[in-house]
């Protein structure tokens, strides 16, 4: 709606208003102290708002931490099979080699074992 000067009043009270001071509700003109407040309203709980409200909850933060803080210290034992223990065998002679500068030290043994075996 367009509105003259004059009449760009707030519905309830009849005030005065401007571009600063009026608040618009339903296309009508309010003052700050008139305007309708939206108000909350009940809902009849449906299946599809308890589906929601559960999928909250198992998302929430709050219950996040305290199965956190419930299960901190525990560990679940898993069953260590062959193949698992060489491999973890492995890295533990890998890094050990890698860290104290065996490595190198591995290559010149080499070295000099392959001109031993050719004189």
């Amino acid at each position: 709606k367009v509105w003259h000067k004059l009449c760009f009043k707030c519905k309830d009270c009849g005030m005065a208003l401007n571009m600063r001071s009026y608040k618009g509700f339903n296309k009508e003109p309010y003052c700050e102290a008139h305007i309708p407040k939206a108000k909350a309203t009940t809902m009849a709980e449906t299946p599809e708002l308890k589906r929601i409200a559960e999928n909250t909850k198992l998302q929430s933060n709050v219950k996040y931490h305290a199965d956190f803080e419930k299960s901190k210290g525990k560990f679940t034992q898993v069953a260590d099979d062959p193949e698992t223990l060489r491999i973890k065998q492995n890295t533990k002679i890998i890094s050990n080699v890698a860290y104290h500068g065996d490595l190198l030290r591995k290559a010149e043994m080499e070295q000099r074992r392959n001109t031993n075996d050719n004189p």
